[in-house]
């Protein structure tokens, strides 16, 4: 075990670029990943090599998984440690116990490859925090690249999963990505630096594994050099979404709403289907980033279709809605929202959307309302909408609610005291709000009549324009 060689060498010659190109500081702190695999070992020893040239702070960090048998870890670590001690630095550990991750994958629903990738990112930046660092530095090589480019493409993904693996993004850095398996391998080599291989880079229930042993070698017979193709593929690919990026910034200028985002619907059917399939994406993921409302979810192409194919309309709709998120044109606006419904204590919260149905807690009774004219429908009780200030609520009473029957204001717990409401079935009484306050107590299903405020009911006719609310039994 020894530092190279040849100071020379064209792996750290690409790996000084690497830092020079994307401008790391000097002085950095850097976690280095490393398993004691071929990829891991080049990347460490190429950064100390670079450390005094660079002033780094080096820390290494290695994660067991609990994927392998206990003898082939034990000699992995006594490798890792000799290699620490060899170099001076220090490594932080952590193990998973054996069947660990893969129960949790079971649990989630998810396969055991992303589980793995799931903890060691979280394992890595936790180290980021707790030692005040600056990156995290990864083995991924040009291989690697390769190995990902062809899953996305036979996965579907659009243009920004063709992107494929950055070298830099926020905290991690790929020193690595520009060399091939083999230019590592002639490194090491070269240097007479030990490694290790980890048994489960042959394992075939590894999704990559079977690109990397099956795939990729029968493609080889027919396209020798489909590598450098494919290489060339992805640059194509981001000269052309970051003309879409930039596109997207500058055609669809989304306003922050309260709940999301909005923007003219003229204005969003004016653009081309992949600008507003940029910004869907990207505007979605930002929506995502806010609030941890919901695990991140992959969101198929199929799905958005319909959006992209949208021809003019300033009818108020629901266009798309799931996976959290929900599409909707109201008052030639078109909206993106995230679609929640808020639990709280012993109680509900739901954003009202026009043409929707909710399903009333506890009872066999859907509630609707919509906007329109001349209505033939039979509709429990009609507002005016002139009274009404969207966005309406449906929601479970709270402390303190009252509501203004003109005579004077009437807290709801007195009224259903007056009626005898149960206790157990209170929080499940629905409250209609808009932002002046509440606007109707939603009792016909449980017996009540519907209790509303003064000035929305419409007197001369049900049937009249306004905000019609239906209330009818479901079968369950």
């Amino acid at each position: 075990m020894c530092l190279t060689k040849n100071p020379e060498h064209k792996l750290i010659r690409k790996v000084r670029e690497f830092l020079k190109q994307w401008q790391i500081p000097k002085h950095s702190r850097i976690i280095i990943a490393f398993s004691g695999g071929p990829d891991s070992t080049a990347l460490l020893h190429s950064l100390y090599y670079l450390k005094d040239e660079w002033s780094l702070s080096l820390y290494c960090a290695y994660l067991n998984h609990g994927l392998r048998n206990l003898g082939e870890i034990q000699k992995e670590i006594r490798l890792i440690n000799k290699t620490i001690q060899f170099l001076g630095l220090k490594i932080l550990i952590q193990h998973y116990k054996p069947g660990e991750l893969a129960e949790q994958a079971r649990v989630r629903k998810k396969s055991l490859e992303e589980i793995a990738r799931e903890a060691r990112y979280k394992f890595f930046f936790s180290l980021l925090k707790q030692y005040e660092c600056n990156y995290i530095a990864l083995g991924h090589t040009f291989d690697d690249q390769i190995e990902t480019l062809l899953m996305r493409i036979f996965q579907g993904s659009g243009l920004g999963g063709l992107i494929g693996i950055v070298p830099k993004r926020k905290k991690l850095l790929r020193p690595l990505l520009d060399c091939t398996r083999q230019e590592i391998l002639n490194y090491l080599s070269y240097d007479n630096i030990k490694y290790i291989i980890d048994s489960s880079n042959k394992s075939m229930r590894f999704l990559r594994n079977r690109v990397r042993h099956k795939l990729i070698p029968a493609i080889i017979e027919v396209f020798p050099g489909f590598k450098k193709a494919l290489s060339h593929f992805q640059t194509k690919i981001n000269y052309a979404y970051d003309y879409i990026r930039l596109q997207g910034d500058k055609q669809l200028d989304w306003n922050k709403t309260a709940k999301g985002l909005s923007v003219p619907i003229e204005v969003f059917l004016r653009t081309p289907p992949a600008i507003r399939l940029y910004s869907l994406y990207f505007h979605m993921s930002e929506l995502e980033q806010q609030k941890s409302f919901l695990k991140k979810k992959r969101i198929p192409f199929a799905f958005l279709q319909p959006i992209l194919e949208l021809e003019y309309t300033c009818t108020n709709k629901i266009l798309l809605r799931g996976y959290g998120i929900i599409v909707y044109i109201e008052e030639e606006m078109l909206f993106l929202e995230r679609d929640v419904v808020v639990p709280i204590k012993k109680g509900y919260f739901i954003d009202v959307k026009l043409n929707t149905v909710y399903i009333l807690e506890g009872k066999c009774a859907a509630f609707r309302c919509y906007f329109t004219e001349n209505s033939k429908e039979l509709v429990e009780f009609s507002l005016v909408k002139e009274e009404i200030i969207m966005p309406l609520t449906l929601r479970s009473r709270s402390e303190g609610d009252k509501i203004d029957f003109g005579w004077g204001h009437k807290k709801i717990k007195k009224i259903f005291n007056e009626y005898k409401i149960p206790q157990y079935e209170r929080n499940l009484i629905p409250i209609l709000e808009d932002r002046k306050g509440v606007v109707a107590i939603i009792g016909m299903p449980f017996g009540l009549k519907n209790l509303l405020r003064k000035g929305v009911a419409m007197k001369d006719n049900l049937h009249e324009n306004g905000l019609h609310c239906i209330i009818q039994p479901v079968e369950r």
